[in-house]
């Protein structure tokens, strides 16, 4: 994950440095418990298990077996669920295999059409919330430039 600085689209607002992923891309779902595909974002890890459900935990705690302390899920276990993919429509969603059908989403298409803030970015901040906003980079070739960004959709999980 490329790190940016994220400013919240509200004038005066602080500048936070966060990792931050731009549409198309994935995670594929992981083969064994403990292993495969996991992103991690800052103190949080973000897994979609082998039963198809898509959690975040405290990190590290996944690869350390603590399956029970996730601190959010999809609830979709057993959906067959193989790919999350940020959409470049802003839609977070879980697709099966061959993306044949999507069994969760986060239901933010075209959230960023008409704000201004042309691309979709997926980031967790540092206080283990993940979420989707709509961000127009102030350099587009700098990633040490502030990016202007309106959160769209979140996890809830400040604080956990």
């Amino acid at each position: 994950m490329a790190g940016a600085y994220i400013a919240d689209h509200v004038e005066g607002a602080k500048k936070i440095k966060a990792p931050l992923s731009l549409a198309y891309v994935w995670l594929d779902r992981a083969p064994k418990w403990r292993e495969g595909p996991l992103w991690t974002f800052g103190n949080v890890d973000l897994v979609l298990q082998p039963d198809s459900n898509l959690a975040m935990y405290p990190k590290g705690d996944y690869a350390d077996g603590n399956y029970s302390r996730h601190i959010w899920a999809s609830n979709t276990t057993g959906s067959g669920a193989t790919r999350l993919l940020l959409q470049r429509d802003g839609n977070l969603v879980l697709y099966t295999a061959n993306y044949a059908q999507h069994v969760w989403a986060s239901n933010t298409q075209s959230a960023c059409v008409g704000t201004g803030l042309n691309y979709p970015a997926l980031s967790t901040q540092a206080d283990s919330n993940l979420v989707i906003y709509c961000a127009e980079p102030s350099v587009y070739s700098d990633w040490s430039k502030p990016w202007v960004a309106s959160a769209q959709w979140a996890t809830n999980t400040a604080g956990s």
